[in-house]
């Protein structure tokens, strides 16, 4: 037998006029042992009867589908509230062999109400207009209540078991927070619709349906990408630019030193798959009206919050960023984000034309004459039989040896930095198994004795190449 819990959510846009609801759920099976009930990207919770929680279930089960759904509306927060429960209704009623179906919410209205609207009394209460409880006057939408009951009749008469569990609001709590961002989403999607040359009533109203068995689940929280890995990912808001298959990146230790030029700083740059929502991130802040060409960043953190990634990979960029623009000056933020994920820089950061010749050494260094250039194969000393040799704990290594076998003579040690001189240590863990190459490029100026150095990564569908800053090392002979 299968049984259901559902996390519902409503969320009322900015102005009071539209909503949005989302429903989180995940069917289950008591089983002789538990399988699938470990959150595959919260390792610390559990799948339960009674909710996503750190204790673990009470009996042996094993959880079969995930479900995700985010609606917009036409409507307020009231009167959007039957709408999401009628979607939860249904869904259970779709399910086989269903025995219980738990719905978990933080919704004030419903208290009391899920009492009168499900209790032996339901038929009448509906009869005489569905008076509130405390309350000397109706339910808003009475046809939408009508309809619920029947539907609630329906599982009654299949003996499935419907309760209603109100939680507290606790922003510590995973399921109940997602659920409402998910809400939020849907309330952001109707609100933008409402902007655009239509009315959002006229519009249909999901925004995201989907239903995945858990390994599948589990699967969609394994896609992060290489480039998440870094901070910032800088580009030209002009259109014409083709960079379909190259990106430019930096880390930087200290975020008022972002792209900067010192040695607390990553530049990167990646040649070859670019992830599709990064092609739409920059199409979409690109199509925003502008008087001049602007050097533009995407907050790679933001993703770290990797529902906050798996959602941004799905649904619609309209639907997931909400404007946090100042006057001339564009901004967007992500639904549930934390800080600005796409914005104009000003003159507090790095302008493209900086960072492209930064990129452009480290590209065309390698056409350089043998006398002021070298190259050394150090595949090995990053990566065996598939694996990551460097330590998690190590800040930097020594490669004076590598340098004395080119026969390069430096004053100093030739020290590199993990994070800085090439990517950080969970970068390299992400495509340990796809790095068929390594290469150290050292090269001299030729009016000076300054030498500076990057690294080259050869994956099967890209290149990657990092540094920290030019001209770092002093050397006597190279």
């Amino acid at each position: 037998m299968t049984h259901l819990v559902a996390y519902l959510a409503v969320d009322l846009a900015e102005g009071n006029t539209f909503s949005g609801y989302a429903c989180l759920a995940y069917s289950y099976a008591l089983t002789a042992r538990s399988k699938y009930t470990k959150h595959p990207r919260k390792s610390a919770l559990n799948f339960t009867e009674s909710g996503i929680q750190k204790e673990k279930s009470a009996a042996p089960m094993t959880v079969e589908n995930i479900y995700e759904l985010i609606q917009r509306s036409g409507y307020g927060f009231i009167e959007t509230i039957p709408d999401a429960i009628t979607e939860t209704f249904s869904l259970a009623s779709s399910l086989e062999n269903i025995e219980s179906l738990t719905v978990i919410h933080t919704l004030k209205y419903l208290e009391g109400l899920t009492d009168l609207a499900f209790g032996e009394g339901r038929h009448e209460w509906v009869k005489n207009g569905g008076v509130l409880p405390k309350r000397a006057k109706p339910i808003e939408s009475p046809e939408k209540w009508k309809a619920i009951v029947e539907l609630h009749d329906q599982l009654v008469e299949r003996n499935v078991r419907v309760s209603f569990v109100k939680e507290d609001v606790d922003p510590e709590n995973y399921a109940q927070t997602l659920c409402k961002t998910m809400a939020a989403i849907g309330s952001n999607s109707a609100r933008t619709l409402n902007e655009a040359p239509f009315n959002v009533n006229d519009v249909a109203p999901v925004v995201l349906r989907s239903c995945l068995a858990y390994p599948e689940f589990k699967e969609s929280y394994d896609t992060k990408d290489l480039i998440y890995y870094f901070k910032d990912l800088f580009f030209s808001s002009d259109p014409t630019v083709q960079d379909d298959n190259f990106c430019m990146l930096a880390s930087a230790k200290d975020d008022h030193e972002v792209g900067k030029r010192n040695f607390t700083s990553n530049y990167s740059c990646i040649h070859g798959h670019i992830p599709p929502l990064i092609h739409r991130l920059k199409t979409f802040f690109r199509s925003e009206p502008r008087y001049q060409v602007m050097t533009c960043s995407v907050r790679l953190t933001e993703f770290e919050n990797r529902d906050l990634l798996r959602l941004a990979e799905v649904v619609p960029l309209t639907d997931m960023l909400r404007s946090t623009s100042t006057g001339s000056e564009s901004r967007y933020k992500l639904v549930g984000g934390k800080l600005d994920l796409l914005q104009e820089n000003t003159m507090g950061y790095p302008f493209v034309r900086e960072i492209m010749m930064m990129m452009d050494f480290m590209e065309t260094i390698e056409a350089e004459s043998q006398e002021h250039t070298k190259i050394k194969d150090v595949t090995d000393v990053f990566v065996k039989e598939g694996k990551l040799v460097l330590d998690n704990a190590e800040t930097h290594k020594d490669f004076s040896h590598l340098a004395s076998e080119l026969g390069i003579k430096m004053t100093q040690n030739f020290i590199a930095h993990t994070g800085f001189d090439y990517p950080s240590y969970l970068a390299l863990k992400k495509i340990e198994a796809d790095i068929q190459s390594v290469f150290f490029i050292m090269s001299k100026t030729h009016d000076s004795n300054f030498m500076s150095f990057h690294t080259k990564f050869v994956l099967p569908d890209r290149v990657l190449y990092s540094t920290s800053v030019r001209n770092k090392y002093l050397v006597r002979h190279f």
